[in-house]
């Protein structure tokens, strides 16, 4: 009996209590953006845990009944998400902060467009993956990161990738697409594109079709790589360092025959040539062109020997001691990488700012050739009236190279003969055969070509809210490089004879303008769960080009390179 009364007691009270836990209050209030006031329409508001919720309307007003306990969540594409505790109230206004890094949700694309807007594939990569590799440049980064995109690494350190969109679109047009950097259009022209420092971006999207072509026509046929730069945020500054150090080196060299196979393979194959020409020669015969002809090598007093072997390679063959020469290891060497990034950044309610400084240094496995750079940038904006902002995307990148124009150091040092001592003569030679074109590598090495860029990348714009939802936006960009070319091949090496100039300098300067100027007029309102978005633009842009080519023939020294 006394189990029985407990039980019932037990359920009355947990009747009693049920209307308490279920009991919910209708709570009022008003989404605004934090740095202007302004209502915000559209926003999401959800009672966590459950799938209970509502937006704001067109004054970012809401009314929304929770528990007096639960927790709120306001959400917007392109601000943080912010979370409120209820705790009885049943007024609520809420101020919502931009997420200037939240960039996964907004892209840039001329004009400010959703990714909802967009019709095509968008392929997307953000900072934080960026930062995952140890490069130097933004095209590698992205290598294996985007479905349908393929890239190519550069050789040669200052070299710049190759990169395919959805595989090539034209066999006699360009295969390149376009790319945009915080709004202007630029080739990868004098390495404009991968001048961007990489710590500096904050986001790449990657535009494979229809979206890509809708505002840059034809142009845009191959794809747009689209590259938004690192902003300043609201709050205390901060100060932020990142730098790697590496080696690179070489993972797998193929295998090559030593001297001693080399050698037989050559001896074997003038017997066999003997063979064919003198198919009734007896054994005696055989053995007299090994002896006179093959293991001889030729005399030029007497005119006797044979020229399939030189008495140099005879010499190695018959040392039982000897170690091969190795050429190639005479012009490789472990490539040292640095790259070393160094910002600012720091923001009010007034405007924020993002400064930075870079340097990276890039080694070549090949020696002589290198590619330093240094970079700098300034983002900033600043909100002069509630509905008129300025701001600047800055940057200054120069670089020094020193670069080959073409591969016969590397081709030719990996093809010389092991045999050969190691020295400075005119040409690398197979038994006493003289080749005027097998350049010898180590010679190929003291000709001079250094490389200097200096470039600066500008887009500065206006940016004007006369009513809400109301915008007008004026964007003038600049992107200028002047490259200037240095080239010397002294007068002692093979090729200042092969091509008979006794040295030549030559001395090239390349100066290239291009401005571009976006005006655009959009219209974005929410009227309920209704949207209207509208907008009109004009562009206009200007490249030009001045280029200055010099070369000199015929020095009697190589004491001032390309300084005579």
């Amino acid at each position: 009996m006394g189990k029985t009364r407990s039980s019932i007691i037990y359920l009355l009270l947990l009747f009693c209590c049920t209307p308490v836990f279920a009991q919910n209050i209708t709570i009022n209030g008003t989404v605004t953006e934090a740095s202007t006031s302004e209502p915000l329409p559209g926003v999401a508001i959800r009672v966590e845990g459950t799938t209970t919720g509502t937006i704001t309307d067109i004054d970012g007003q809401f009314s929304l009944s929770a528990p007096a306990d639960a927790n709120l969540a306001f959400s917007y594409i392109g601000y943080a998400t912010k979370v409120i505790a209820v705790k009885n109230q049943t007024v609520i206004n809420v101020s919502l902060d931009e997420d200037t890094q939240d960039l996964d949700e907004v892209i840039v694309v001329g004009i400010s467009l959703k990714k909802s807007d967009l019709t095509g594939a968008v392929g997307s990569v953000s900072s934080k993956v960026l930062e995952e590799k140890p490069v130097t440049n933004i095209n590698q980064a992205i290598q294996g990161r985007v479905a349908g995109v393929l890239i190519t690494n550069a050789a040669k350190p200052g070299d710049d990738s190759n990169i395919k969109i959805r595989g090539i679109n034209t066999i006699n047009g360009a295969t390149d697409p376009i790319y945009v950097v915080d709004g202007l259009v630029m080739d990868n022209f004098g390495g404009g594109f991968n001048s961007v420092n990489l710590n500096d971006v904050a986001s790449i999207e990657i535009l494979k079709d229809a979206s890509a072509t809708a505002l840059y026509g034809s142009r845009a046929a191959n794809g747009v790589v689209l590259i938004t730069t690192k902003k300043g945020k609201k709050g205390e500054g901060r100060v932020n360092y990142d730098g790697w150090v590496g080696v690179r080196t070489y993972a797998n060299m193929p295998e090559k025959m030593n001297s001693r196979q080399l050698f037989d393979l050559r001896r074997d194959a003038a017997i066999n040539s003997y063979k064919a020409i003198y198919p009734d020669a007896t054994q005696t015969d055989l053995d007299a062109f090994i002896q006179n002809r093959v293991m001889t090598a030729y005399n030029p007093a007497s005119g006797g020997g044979g020229f399939v072997f030189g008495q140099y390679e005879l010499d190695a063959y018959n040392n039982p001691n000897f170690k091969d020469y190795d050429w190639l290891d005479e012009v490789t060497r472990n490539g040292v990488e640095q790259n070393h990034a160094v910002s600012f950044t720091g923001g009010s309610e007034s405007g924020s700012f993002y400064l930075s400084f870079g340097y990276s240094n890039q080694e070549g496995m090949v020696k002589k050739l290198s590619d330093e750079k240094y970079s700098g940038r300034i983002n900033a904006d600043y909100n002069v009236k509630s509905w008129l902002k300025v701001g600047t995307n800055t940057s200054y990148v120069r670089s020094q190279s020193e670069i080959f124009s073409d591969d016969d150091v590397y081709d030719k040092a990996r093809g010389a003969n092991p045999m050969l001592p190691i020295s400075d003569a005119l040409t690398l030679n197979y038994g006493d055969f003289y080749d005027q074109n097998y350049f010898n590598p180590l010679n190929t090495l003291k000709i001079d070509n250094n490389r200097t860029r200096n470039r600066v990348i500008s887009s500065n714009f206006l940016n004007i809210n006369p009513m809400e939802g109301l915008n007008f936006r004026t964007t003038f960009s600049i992107n200028y490089l002047e490259e200037a070319r240095f080239r010397y091949v002294p007068n002692d090496i093979q090729q200042a004879i092969r091509y008979a100039h006794n040295g030549e300098a030559a001395h090239t300067r390349d100066q290239r303008m291009m401005w571009q100027w976006d005006n655009t007029l959009s219209y974005d309102k929410t009227f309920g769960f209704h949207r209207i978005n509208a907008s009109i633009g004009t562009s206009s842009s200007n490249i030009s080009r001045n280029y200055t080519e010099v070369t000199a023939r015929g020095f009697d020294n190589n004491i001032f390179t390309y300084h005579n």
